[in-house]
């Protein structure tokens, strides 16, 4: 931003402002960031608007530097790689490596822990955490063998 002229600094703050709802009052910032967290609240709709009150699934935001979610963006890789199956839930509490204690509490809701699971062999799992390398996405990663099978004749899960 150093080599912009002053009417492009200037309209490249108004744009992020406008972006992220800083151009809003304190108490209209600080309701909407209370109801993305939360996970009661009013749904976000595609184009800003608001749906219906209910149960949701908290908004944690946005990568600054992919401009999406991180687990978006680790299941957008698992899908590219053929991988459909996954899991996602968010978690009530978790111990990070600093000892820090990631959770769910009025205030702490943005650090909510959240979990992406997949159900694959080795050679997809060593592709799929290649690929999140590749990308540079900082993320904690556990890989562990297991035995799975489904029940049933059906042939669905």
């Amino acid at each position: 931003t150093g080599d912009m002229r002053p009417e492009e600094r200037q309209a490249m703050i108004e744009y992020y402002n406008a972006r992220y709802g800083l151009d809003q009052p304190m108490p209209v910032q600080y309701l909407r960031w209370l109801n993305n967290i939360s996970p009661l609240g009013f749904e976000s709709l595609p184009g800003g608007g608001r749906g219906e009150f209910g149960f949701k699934v908290p908004d944690l935001g946005t990568s600054f530097v992919k401009n999406r979610p991180v687990l978006d963006l680790i299941a957008a890789l698992a899908r590219d790689q053929g991988i459909e199956r996954s899991t996602r839930r968010v978690d009530a509490e978790g111990t990070g490596g600093s000892g820090h204690t990631h959770s769910a509490h009025f205030f702490e809701q943005a650090d909510e822990p959240e979990e992406l699971m997949f159900v694959v062999d080795g050679g997809a799992a060593d592709k799929l955490i290649r690929a999140v390398e590749d990308r540079e996405i900082p993320v904690f990663c556990l890989r562990r063998a297991i035995d799975y099978w489904r029940f049933g004749d059906d042939g669905q899960a």
